[in-house]
């Protein structure tokens, strides 16, 4: 069964990296709870919105897993996420910069979906890369 969890992850990030933001976000179970990113954990709309909004700043942003591991009906996983800033980001115009986030994410699953995911990522790095803070010690 986590093989099939593993694949159907991979799968959906496949669908994401070739532009099916659609496809990506059907991964998730309409019960979904997805939190890390937001004070309080998000439903099916707010991860909808949540992921919408991200891409609409950085389209065509590509996630490379750098480390899966699975457990029953978990999969824990590290990954890059690489893309250029094109579009506002909280409240950040565009600058063209490149990013790359550092992501770590924990993802309970059902049925080939994601019911439950927990992420900590970079948003730091990500918030200097994309100008919108001065790098450390500058």
């Amino acid at each position: 069964m986590a093989d099939d969890n593993a694949a159907a992850y991979r799968a959906a990030l496949d669908r994401g990296n070739a532009g099916d933001l659609d496809g990506y976000l059907d991964f998730y179970s309409d019960d979904v709870v997805f939190g890390g990113v937001t004070p309080e954990p998000l439903d099916k709309a707010g991860t909808v919105a949540f992921h919408e909004n991200f891409y609409s700043a950085f389209p065509g942003a590509q996630a490379q897993v750098l480390d899966l591991v699975e457990s029953g009906d978990r999969l824990a996983a590290r990954l890059v996420l690489s893309g250029r800033h094109e579009g506002p980001f909280l409240g950040v115009p565009a600058t063209g910069n490149d990013m790359r986030l550092a992501i770590t994410t924990i993802l309970t699953m059902r049925d080939g979906k994601c019911v439950e995911r927990w992420s900590t990522a970079d948003m730091l790095g990500l918030l200097i890369q994309v100008g919108a803070l001065p790098p450390p010690g500058a």
